[in-house]
């Protein structure tokens, strides 16, 4: 057996109850794993995603940010601190940390929406609009198909009394393979 002290046993835990939707032991476990090394970057990250779950805007917030001070490398690719900023109110500050994560991955629809939400917020609509940002490339299904696809297999279900099927949109069920339909996809759709 290991040393249940050890950084990399309480993170094994930590894992296994994110898995299981148990976020408050998550925050508990690493609670005590930073109590003993206030420098575990990827603990403050974690902690700071479960307080999000938890609804604890603020407290989440302040991990990201110590995740970040620690881990200034990382800094670009945190989208979720910016959703968080979003939602702690700090506007101009979420549609920066969006603005550096399209430096990170330029093909992330979210981002660009999340991004001129803030910037809705902190400068007005008509400047976020002025100031939004490009999405190259983006290799998913078109969200249109994607919510009629869902549709068609919640009827599907729902014709054998199956309530909704939300795993199998979840999961992102190819719909497409290169530039064409699946057979059975489009008829479907």
């Amino acid at each position: 057996a290991g040393d249940p002290d050890a950084p990399g046993e309480t993170m094994a835990e930590v894992a296994k109850a994110v898995q299981q939707g148990q976020s408050e032991k998550a925050v508990e476990l690493l609670t005590a794993l930073l109590k003993k090394d206030d420098k575990q970057s990827t603990a403050y990250y974690v902690r700071g995603r479960e307080h999000f779950r938890l609804g604890r805007i603020k407290e989440s917030l302040a991990d990201f940010d110590r995740h970040v001070a620690l881990s200034p490398e990382l800094e670009p690719r945190q989208w979720e601190r910016g959703i968080t900023m979003y939602y702690a109110k700090e506007f101009a500050r979420g549609a920066k940390q969006f603005e550096l994560y399209q430096t990170f991955d330029n093909r992330d629809v979210e981002n660009s929406v999340w991004r001129f939400l803030c910037m809705a917020r902190s400068e007005g609509v008509a400047k976020a609009r002025e100031v939004m940002l490009p999405i190259k490339d983006d290799p998913r299904v078109p969200i249109d198909d994607r919510v009629r696809y869902y549709g068609a297999i919640s009827a599907a279900f729902a014709s054998v009394g199956v309530q909704g099927c939300a795993w199998g949109y979840a999961s992102g069920f190819r719909l497409r393979d290169g530039d064409g339909w699946l057979p059975g996809i489009a008829s479907a759709i």
